[in-house]
């Protein structure tokens, strides 16, 4: 009887409401709202938006409440078309999933116009894919820019891959570089690395090797295999810090623990077999205290995604940093490979100040390349 009941009652609840929601409402949480599933069931039949948004989610995630995620979905649509932004960017992702891309652009679209950053950075990247609605760098460049004033370092680094890939637009390499270093203000280690790269390369900027290690080098201990690759090649040259073969075998250790590469793994070996028995000890040492810093409290990291703009259309990665809290005294100690001096600054070649913008398209058409 007691389920019967509750069916009764979810059914109405899906029913469309009758009290307004405010336009753009982002459901912030309130003390007057509450959490047991009777008291949210009630407020909802109500009309009250925050208790069925709180009750869509109990239902998707099975919480207090047998799970139906069919049900959920609903009330987040429910929602979604009275203009709660939280419920259209969950339904648009939901869409995505499902490979109702056409679908899940409308519901971006609604939630980027009210704001929600993150749906403007997967409307941006569904215009540069053309999964869902035809192509269009334009409307790409104009979320993205749209994200960027509201501080999106995501934004920001993929902004910096368009001006440096020309993808879309005109190749631009201090444009890109100055992107590249607001996205790093981020502790993502993605950010740090692409930052890195540029200054390492001279990419719209001076070339810095020193600072380019210190900037792979702190990826690299947030987590960040290419970044742990990349500081071994160059600890292995001594371009940018000191020499050191036994260290840099030990940070090739780091970087195949999370990604498969036969060269690597033969380039490894054969700096283990050059060493004497000392410098192996050595070696087994620095490896075990890298490993505690940065696996400390770690799971095994993905393949980075790739320096393309394409790789992070089709397949975007988190932008959650790993970090590691580990204050390991010796690992700490062992870690410290460059001198204590301080960072060089950076200074952009020939910076250009940005053309003003229109008014209601954040983008200037001259980056753009002419249509074929």
């Amino acid at each position: 009887m007691i389920k019967k009941t509750l069916a009764i009652t979810l059914l109405a609840l899906s029913l469309p409401a009758t009290a307004d929601i405010i336009t753009g409402n982002p459901l912030m949480p309130t003390e007057q709202t509450p959490n047991n599933i009777s008291d949210l069931m009630k407020l909802s039949a109500e009309g009250n938006a925050v208790a069925k948004y709180r009750l869509a989610n109990r239902l998707i995630n099975g919480d207090g409440i047998e799970m139906n995620e069919t049900l959920g979905y609903q009330f987040m649509l429910d929602l979604a078309r009275k203009n709660v932004v939280l419920a259209q960017a969950i339904t648009a992702k939901k869409l995505y999933e499902q490979e109702k891309y056409r679908e899940a652009v409308f519901w971006y679209r609604q939630a980027a116009d009210n704001h929600d950053v993150q749906s403007q950075i997967e409307l941006s990247r569904m215009y540069l894919s053309g999964t869902g609605i035809a192509k269009n760098p334009e409307d790409a460049y104009y979320w993205l820019n749209r994200a960027l004033k509201a501080n999106s370092s995501e934004a920001a680094y993929m902004l910096s891959q368009m001006y440096l890939d020309g993808f879309g637009i005109r190749r631009n390499k201090n444009k890109a570089f100055q992107l590249a270093e607001i996205a790093a203000e981020s502790p993502d280690p993605r950010y740090q690395f692409r930052l890195a790269y540029m200054i390492d390369r001279g990419v719209g900027t001076a070339e810095n090797p020193d600072l380019a290690a210190q900037l792979y080098r702190k990826a690299a201990v947030d987590g960040y295999a290419a970044a742990a690759l990349s500081f071994a090649k160059k600890m292995l040259k001594g371009h940018g810090v000191a020499k050191n073969q036994i260290k840099a075998a030990a940070w090739l250790d780091v970087y195949l623990h999370s990604e498969a590469n036969e060269n690597v793994q033969k380039l490894r070996d054969r700096l283990l077999e050059l060493m004497t028995d000392q410098e192996r000890d050595q070696h087994k040492k620095f490896s075990s205290a890298y490993f505690k810093v940065v696996f400390g409290a770690q799971t095994k990291r993905s393949t980075p995604p790739s320096e393309s703009i394409n790789a992070n259309i089709e397949a975007p990665v988190s932008t959650s940093p790993i970090k590691d809290q580990n204050t390991d005294k010796e690992g700490s100690a062992l870690l410290q490979d460059n001198n204590n001096n301080k960072a060089p600054v950076v200074t952009p070649v020939a910076a250009k100040e940005e053309p003003k913008q229109q008014e209601k398209r954040h983008y200037d058409k001259r980056d753009f390349l002419p249509s074929s």
